[in-house]
C-alpha cells in the first residue's frame, strides 16, 4: 500500500523516467528530426501551385460526381496536355452543391478547360447570369443606366425576344427593380449564379511566394531567438526552448513528404504557428523549472507537465475534429491540410518538450557543479 500511495502522488514525468532513463527520452526526438530530414532529402517535397506555379480550379455543380466522372474528368484533363493533375470532388456547404476542385501545373485559361469539363458538369460561369423575356429590343442606352443604377459594370446582350445581363454579382430583386425603372415595364428575370472560380499563378511569380516564405520563417526563427535568449539570459535553457521550435517543423515537414501534403501558402502558415506553440509550451516548463524554487527538479516539471498535457491535449482534440469535418462534411483541402500539419507537430512537440527540453533542463540542474534545486 505505501508504494501504491507514493506511486499517485507521483507525476507522469517522474512516472516515465523511471521506465525510461531521461536521457534516452531525451536523445529520441531529435533523432527523429535527422529521420525526418533524411526522408524529405530522399523523397522531396510536394509544392502547392502557388509556390511552383499553375492553375486552380474549382466548380460548382448540382450533377452529382462519381468516382467515375471524376476519373474521367482527370484522364480527360490529362489527354488534353495538363500536367501533374489533381482533382478532387467536394462539397459546398454555402451553396449545398457539389464541388469539383482541379489543380494542374500549367497555366491554362477558362476557354481550354471549358470544353473538357462541361459535358459532365454543364455551364461554366464565372460571372452571375441574369435572363428576362423581353418583347422589344431594349434601348441603346440600357446597359449604361443599368450600370448606373446597380453601380458596377455589366455586360448585356438582346437575342430572340431574351435579355441576357452578366454581371460579377446580381441580386435578383434589385435587378428587376431596376430594369423595371428603367424600362417602365415589370419585368421577372431568372438569375443563375457563378459556378466556375480560377486562379493562376506563373512560374516566376510562385518562385517569388516560395522565397517570401522562407524568408518570413527565417525572421520568426531570428526573432525568437533573441527574444529567448534575453527572457533566460543562459545558454543551455535557451538551447533547450529553441530546439523544440526546430524539431517540432522538421517533424512535421517530414511527416508532409510522407503523405504528400504540399507545401503551399496555407501549410507554410500552419509550420509559423507550430514554431509558436512550440516556444509557447517550452517557455512553460522553462520558467517553471527555474523560477519554481523550493521543490525538486522532477517536481517542477511534474507541474508543468500537468499544465501543458493540458494545453496540447485540448489543441489535438480540436485539430482531430477539424480534421474529420474538413475530410466528412466540407471536404476542403486546404483546411484538411492545416490540421494535419498542425496534430502531427503538435504530437513532435509533447516528444521535444517533455522528453528532449525536460531532459536538457534537469542534467542542466543536476550535473555536478551545475544548478541545483532540492526540495
Amino acid at each position: 500500500m505505501p508504494d501504491l500511495a507514493e506511486s499517485m502522488n507521483k507525476g507522469y514525468y517522474t512516472l516515465l523516467t523511471e521506465k525510461v532513463n531521461y536521457k534516452v527520452l531525451a536523445v529520441i526526438p531529435p533523432a527523429l528530426a535527422v529521420l525526418m530530414l533524411l526522408i524529405v532529402a530522399v523523397k522531396g517535397i510536394e509544392l502547392g501551385i502557388d509556390f511552383k506555379g499553375g492553375t486552380w480550379i474549382e466548380v460548382l455543380t448540382a450533377n452529382e460526381i462519381s468516382s467515375e466522372t471524376e476519373d474521367a474528368i482527370t484522364q480527360s484533363l490529362i489527354a488534353a496536355g495538363f500536367s501533374d493533375v489533381k482533382t478532387y470532388v467536394g462539397w459546398d456547404v454555402g451553396s449545398r452543391q457539389n464541388k469539383i476542385t482541379v489543380a494542374t501545373t500549367s497555366v491554362v485559361e477558362k476557354e481550354e478547360v471549358s470544353p473538357i469539363l462541361m459535358p459532365y458538369i454543364g455551364e461554366l460561369l464565372d460571372s452571375d447570369m441574369a435572363t428576362a423575356s423581353l418583347a422589344e429590343k431594349p434601348s441603346a442606352d440600357l446597359q449604361d443606366r443599368l450600370s448606373s443604377i446597380l453601380k458596377q459594370r455589366i455586360d448585356l446582350s438582346y437575342d430572340g425576344g431574351v435579355l441576357t445581363i452578366i454581371a460579377l454579382e446580381i441580386d435578383e430583386e434589385s435587378l428587376e427593380s431596376a430594369l423595371s425603372y428603367a424600362t417602365n415595364t415589370v419585368i421577372d428575370v431568372t438569375v443563375t449564379e457563378k459556378n466556375f472560380n480560377s486562379r493562376t499563378v506563373g512560374p516566376t511569380l510562385g518562385k517569388t511566394f516560395r522565397e517570401q516564405g522562407f524568408k518570413a520563417i527565417f525572421a520568426a526563427y531570428i526573432l525568437i531567438t533573441i527574444v529567448v535568449f534575453i527572457a533566460f539570459r543562459s545558454f543551455i535553457p535557451s538551447f533547450a526552448v529553441l530546439q523544440a521550435a526546430i524539431c517540432d517543423p522538421i517533424i512535421a515537414f517530414g511527416c508532409m513528404a510522407l503523405l504528400g501534403i504540399p507545401l503551399e501558402p496555407a501549410t507554410l502558415a500552419a509550420l509559423l504557428m507550430l514554431i509558436g506553440y512550440s516556444v509557447d509550451s517550452d517557455v512553460l516548463i522553462t520558467s517553471r523549472t527555474l523560477k519554481r524554487r523550493g521543490y525538486s527538479v522532477n517536481e517542477n516539471i511534474d507541474s508543468a507537465m500537468n499544465t501543458g498535457l493540458f494545453m496540447t491535449g485540448t489543441t489535438i482534440i480540436v485539430m482531430i475534429v477539424m480534421i474529420i469535418v474538413s475530410s466528412t462534411l466540407t471536404q476542403i483541402i486546404t483546411l484538411y491540410n492545416i490540421a494535419v500539419v498542425l496534430l502531427l507537430g503538435l504530437i513532435a512537440d509533447l516528444m521535444t518538450t517533455w522528453f528532449t527540453n525536460a531532459g536538457i533542463l534537469r542534467w542542466y540542474l543536476e550535473v555536478p557543479g551545475g544548478r541545483k534545486i532540492f526540495k
